[in-house]
């Protein structure tokens, strides 16, 4: 029924990076009146299998029964596997995904020795000048928001390109530098701040 639900396409995709689970499936085929009585009884089903405490296993972990054929994730994984094609455009690419995420070196940084220098500090107003820190892992910059408010300068932020990139430097209050990833970035590249954070990740 999921099935020919999808096949139907009667509402939108939801927003890029979330996928329609059964019950919404089930909903969308239930606004076809003649198969209405169907798509209730299919998630009534649903409902009994999570009160019975057997509800079916997610997507990934049946994808990772099929890249990992002699795992056994859970009592009744082989079951729930043998159901699923044991190849699909999907898995391929997913697969192809894993390695090439395999191939990315992480840049590998081997500093000179230094001494360290006296700091700057004076006992009775604390760090002369701005505090300034850095996000690795800014997301929408809830955690540099806090910073910021807390009257420290963003020097800079590392987040990909998109609208939560946007987000954190509205939350920053404005950053000096904006990165994509830490994991390509030389560190002499990166300027120099009093605190360095990165979440909650």
């Amino acid at each position: 029924m999921v099935d020919e639900a999808k096949a139907k396409a009667l509402f939108q995709d939801l927003p890029a990076g979330r996928e329609k689970g059964e019950v919404i499936w089930l909903m969308e085929l239930a606004s076809v009146k003649e198969r209405r009585p169907h798509a209730m009884q299919a998630l009534l089903w649903l409902q009994q299998q999570r009160e019975d405490g057997r509800a079916r296993m997610t997507r990934s972990i049946v994808d990772c029964g099929i890249h990992l054929p002699g795992t056994e994730l859970c009592g009744d994984h082989g079951a729930w596997v043998a159901h699923e094609p044991s190849t699909t455009e999907d898995h391929a690419r997913q697969r192809q995904e894993i390695r090439d995420s395999q191939r990315i070196t992480p840049f590998v940084y081997e500093p000179e020795k230094t001494e360290m220098g006296k700091a700057d500090r004076h006992p009775w107003h604390g760090v002369a000048g701005n505090i300034y820190f850095g996000d690795v892992g800014a997301g929408s910059g809830l955690f540099a928001a806090v910073f910021a408010a807390a009257g420290a300068k963003c020097r800079f932020l590392m987040e990909p390109e998109g609208q939560k990139r946007q987000r954190a430097v509205v939350n920053a209050g404005g950053a000096e530098h904006v990165f994509d990833t830490v994991q390509q970035m030389d560190p002499m590249e990166v300027p120099w701040v009093h605190v360095l954070q990165g979440g909650p990740e």
